[in-house]
């Protein structure tokens, strides 16, 4: 399989394609609000058609650890 990344290295713009011969597409964060939410676009060329966007919001928690 090959990967090719693209865009800065995190965050808004980053994004990497893939080609593995029966599966074919990218990846794109398209929006990210740290600590918030994040949206991507999936685009499968292999081995079917089909664009997603998908949206993850995320919630700040914390942990107390203890012995």
């Amino acid at each position: 399989m090959e990967i090719t990344y693209s865009g800065p290295p995190s965050g808004k713009g980053a994004s990497d394609a893939w080609d593995g011969g029966h599966a074919k597409g990218s990846i794109e964060i398209t929006d990210a609000v740290p600590v918030s939410s994040v949206t991507m676009l999936l685009h499968m060329q292999k081995p079917l058609e089909a664009h997603i966007r998908s949206c993850s919001h995320c919630r700040a928690w914390s942990s107390t650890w203890t012995r």
